[in-house]
C-alpha cells in the first residue's frame, strides 16, 4: 500500500501519513487556533477531491484516522486549514463547523443534525445555536422552564434564570383551557384559562395565577408536585 498527503499551496503543515487499526492516518502539526478539513483522491490528476473528514486543530500535533477499511493501494489526501475565528459552515444548515466540531452527537458534513431535539426540548439543534442555549441540556439555565416553553411561548430569555416568571390568568366566562394562559384578554391563541386546574398545572416556580372574580366549580384540584401560596385580593369561590 502506498500512501501520500499533499497540503494545499496555501498551507505550510507538516503532513505525515502513519498506519492505524484502519488502514492509514494523518499526522498533522496544527493549531489551536485553526480546524482542518480532509479531503481524498485515488489520484494527484482527479479533478475533484473527496471531502473525508474534519477535525479541530490541537495543541500538539493530532492525528485524524481515516477509519476506513478498504483504502485503495494508491491514495491521496490533502488537508486544508481555516482559521476558528472565520468558521464556515461546510453542510450548509446554518450551524457553522466549529459550533458542531465542539459537539461530538453534531456532524459538521450532516446537515440533517441541524433539525434533531437531541434534548427533547422543543428546539431544533439549529435553534438551540442561534439562540445561544444547550443543545444537549433542555433547560440551560437551570431555571425549571425548558428551553423551548421559554422562547416558543413565554418569550423569556432561556440564558437567565430570572427572566422566566410568568402570569398565567383564570377567567372561566372567556377563558379556554386551549388557549395559552399568558393574557387577561383573548387574542389569537394567547387569552386565559378557564379552569384551575390548567392553569396550575401550566405554571412553573415562581410564575403568578390571577384569578378572576367567581365561582368555579371542581371535586378535586391537581397540582402535581407544586405547592401554592395564596395572596387574596377579591373574592374567588370553589364548590364542588
Amino acid at each position: 500500500m502506498f500512501l501520500s498527503s499533499v497540503a494545499l499551496a496555501t498551507s505550510d503543515m507538516n503532513l505525515k501519513i502513519i498506519p492505524s487499526e484502519h488502514g492509514a492516518a494523518i499526522q498533522i502539526d496544527g493549531s489551536l487556533l485553526h480546524y482542518y478539513r480532509i479531503y481524498s483522491a485515488n489520484s494527484l490528476g482527479q479533478p475533484e477531491w473527496t471531502l473525508a473528514g474534519m477535525k479541530l486543530g490541537e495543541f500538539a500535533p493530532f492525528v485524524w484516522d481515516a477509519a476506513q477499511e478498504d483504502i485503495p493501494s494508491t491514495q491521496f489526501y490533502r488537508v486544508e486549514e481555516i482559521p476558528r475565528a472565520i468558521s464556515q459552515d461546510t453542510d450548509e444548515d446554518g450551524m457553522n463547523d466549529v459550533y458542531e466540531l465542539l459537539r461530538s452527537f453534531l456532524n459538521p458534513m450532516d446537515h440533517t443534525d441541524a433539525q434533531r431535539d437531541d434534548d427533547m426540548d422543543q428546539l431544533s439543534n439549529l435553534d438551540e445555536c442561534q439562540n445561544g442555549t444547550n443543545p444537549s441540556l433542555a433547560d440551560t439555565d437551570e431555571d425549571g422552564v425548558p428551553d423551548g416553553v421559554e422562547v416558543l411561548e413565554r418569550k423569556t430569555n432561556p440564558n437567565d434564570p430570572l427572566s422566566v416568571n410568568a402570569t398565567l390568568y383564570i377567567d372561566p366566562i372567556i377563558g379556554s383551557d386551549a388557549l395559552d394562559g399568558l393574557s387577561p384578554v383573548v387574542t389569537g391563541n394567547s387569552g386565559p384559562k378557564e379552569t384551575l386546574a390548567a392553569a396550575f398545572m401550566t405554571a412553573y416556580t415562581r410564575d403568578e395565577v390571577s384569578i378572576a372574580t367567581g365561582e368555579y366549580r371542581m371535586d378535586v384540584l391537581p397540582v402535581g408536585d407544586k405547592s401554592i401560596t395564596l395572596r387574596p385580593e377579591g373574592t374567588v369561590t370553589i364548590r364542588p
